[in-house]
């Protein structure tokens, strides 16, 4: 029987393949390890994401380096963060909340290296890099997340 953390496996295989980097998909392997139980407390039996990988959020004045997961309606953020990465974070942003979607190839901000953002705004704003530069991966989830936000009217 395929399990959700089956499903979490082959969306991270396709984000490393997408990604062109082993290492890549291992580093997304290790933030899910860290962040399984809180993200699997947010999907449901019947969600199968496309794909899930490793991206650095913006959450106020802090980065976190998050597990990001495109499910067919929402995308899903878990984090760890503090001493020793004790306290959990995690977001869930419905694509039919999204008011504006924003794609910068190269991000403008030092702490997210140059990789390339995605400005999400619903009721407050969400910054995500993605990385490794240079590589399809974010261009394909800013086209699965702009396919999914529904058009006014």
């Amino acid at each position: 029987m395929t399990t959700q953390r089956d499903h979490f496996i082959d969306a991270m295989t396709k984000a490393a393949e997408l990604a062109g980097d082993a290492d890549f998909g291992k580093a997304s392997a290790g933030v899910y390890t860290d962040n399984e139980t809180e993200l699997l407390s947010l999907v449901r039996p019947d969600d199968y994401p496309s794909l899930a990988f490793l991206a650095f959020l913006q959450d106020g004045n802090a980065n976190r380096t998050a597990l990001a997961a495109l499910l067919e309606d929402r995308l899903v953020l878990v984090w760890t963060y503090g001493i020793f990465g004790r306290k959990k974070g995690s977001t869930v942003i419905p694509f039919s909340a999204i008011t504006r979607l924003e794609f910068s190839e190269t991000s403008s901000s030092p702490s997210f290296g140059g990789n390339p953002e995605i400005s999400i705004a619903t009721d407050r704003p969400w910054n995500l890099a993605i990385p490794p530069k240079g590589t399809p991966l974010a261009g394909a989830v800013r086209d699965q997340i702009a396919l999914a936000i529904p058009t006014p009217g």
